[in-house]
């Protein structure tokens, strides 16, 4: 990576150059996350909020005649990113360490560094991985051929994802099974050509990594015949959230769900990431708002899930059910005492969710560290790239005794899927 700096560098700017190469190289996850947002954002201090924006989308109105009713206002959904991701890596150099030896500075020192951060990076989004309602595949069952690809794409292509800039991560495992195929056919992309990153290949239109960072969920402790718990339980995009008033669907895209029918008296009734589908309420595409035959939509459970005496338990799921307008995303709402699947698996199991998303389902945030009023003698070194949208603050203290030189440099980040229904869970 080419890093778009200043000619003229100070040794701590190329110092950090050569961090921020490290973390480009090591950060398969946020090179694939869209970052069209970075010039609004600036510097900020940990535990800043931003925001990006969901799509917006219109409802076509029957012509030549309109009523004022017809006219519809842009539903803007801004989305919050917590900028909660603080990583920071301290060391001590000798000073020879970057005025003499700077040839071999990046290999020995800089490049664990970055790769150190890039590692964080990876793990922030893979944990994130529950915000994703869309899941396919059986549990228990890993990728195995290049057909399993061909199932992804087939059920984004259903519900009009984005193909554009569409990337898989997969663990070792799955990589080995395909790499076996891509040995034997020409007409894999890449499949003769080296590639950085741990890019195995192109499949059925997505660009695969092998990485060991995945996502690993594991299952509540559900029992019983879950039920829904009364009818007419939707709402509508511009509707108040009604787990936190002050805040929009069209910024959340969650909804409360009371159900019933569980075992009684269980903490750890579902965890935060189990995907559950509703009897009666089906996929649809989202511009057509026709039904995806024989597929249930899928919801995610955004908060972790009690049941009490009764076997109730209201669950906050994503996305919101909404069965009108332009936003609508479901054939209609849920029945009173429409039955309920848990489809991450059998209770209390573990498993790898692959994830599958174009760079439009994800925004990854990372802004320079702003200090704080009580260290404004601490000036920081920073660097940004604006083509990569990483960016990363040094800190440094000498001793004039030892001839030491220590320094912490620090990533600042935030990670939200905007639109969590562009991606997709396969589970193994």
């Amino acid at each position: 990576m080419a890093v778009s700096t200043s000619a003229n560098l100070t040794t701590s700017q190329k110092v950090l150059t050569q961090a921020l190469t490290a973390l480009y190289d090591e950060g398969t996850w946020a090179e694939k996350a869209d970052r069209q947002y970075d010039k609004e954002w600036g510097t900020a201090r940990v535990g800043d909020t931003v925001h990006a924006r969901r799509p917006v989308y219109y409802k076509a109105k029957e012509g030549p005649s309109l009523v004022e009713a017809d006219f519809q206002s842009p539903e803007d959904g801004k989305v919050a990113i917590k900028l909660d991701q603080h990583k920071t890596v301290p060391v001590e150099f000798d000073i020879h360490d970057k005025t003499l030896q700077m040839p071999n500075f990046y290999q020995n020192y800089m490049q664990p560094m970055g790769m150190e951060l890039g590692n964080e990076i990876n793990m922030s989004i893979a944990d994130r991985y529950w915000e994703v309602p869309n899941i396919v595949g059986t549990p228990g069952t890993g990728i195995s051929d290049t057909g399993d690809i061909g199932a992804i794409r087939n059920f984004m292509v259903k519900r009009a994802i984005p193909l554009q800039n569409v990337c898989g991560m997969i663990d070792p495992d799955a990589s080995e099974s395909l790499a076996k195929q891509i040995e034997t056919r020409e007409n894999v992309e890449g499949s003769t050509s080296a590639m950085r990153q741990a890019a195995i290949g192109r499949i059925r239109g997505f660009d695969l990594y092998e990485t060991p960072v995945q996502a690993v969920h594991t299952v509540g402790n559900y029992g019983g015949t879950p039920l829904v718990n009364g009818g007419s339980q939707t709402v509508a995009y511009s509707d108040n959230d009604d787990v936190d008033s002050s805040r929009k669907v069209s910024e959340t895209d969650r909804q409360q769900l009371a159900t019933d029918g569980w075992t009684n008296s269980v903490t750890g009734l579902l965890k935060r990431g189990d995907v559950i589908t509703i009897d009666g309420v089906f996929d649809i595409h989202p511009r057509t708002k026709k039904t995806v035959p024989g597929e249930l939509k899928n919801f995610t459970v955004i908060e972790e899930a009690n049941s009490n005496g009764s076997g109730e338990s209201v669950l906050v799921i994503s996305p919101a059910i909404i069965t009108s307008g332009a936003y609508q995303n479901v054939s209609g709402g849920p029945a009173d005492d429409a039955a309920l699947t848990v489809k991450t698996g059998a209770a209390n199991s573990t498993h790898i969710n692959q994830l599958f998303f174009p760079k439009a389902a994800l925004t990854m945030a990372m802004v320079p560290l702003e200090t704080s009023e009580g260290l404004r003698n601490l000036t920081p070194t920073t660097i940004s790239d604006p083509k990569t949208g990483l960016a990363l603050s040094m800190f440094q203290s000498g001793s004039i005794l030892s001839l030491k030189s220590q320094n912490r440099v620090d990533a600042l980040w935030g990670i939200k899927w905007v639109y969590p229904q562009f991606a997709v869970r396969r589970t193994q």
